[in-house]
């Protein structure tokens, strides 16, 4: 049982740290793409 613990603890903490990098990507593209909307939007003037 002890071992089948642990087993699954080592399972969780892979997903966790595989959500937590799919996340890093995310925010890095998000970043990328906020950046060019910028660039965009400052080009139109009122």
């Amino acid at each position: 049982m002890i071992a089948s613990n642990i087993t699954h603890l080592a399972t969780s903490a892979q997903a966790v740290t595989e959500a937590a990098a799919a996340s890093n990507r995310a925010a890095e593209e998000l970043t990328t793409v906020a950046g060019r909307l910028r660039g965009l939007v400052d080009r139109f003037r009122v």
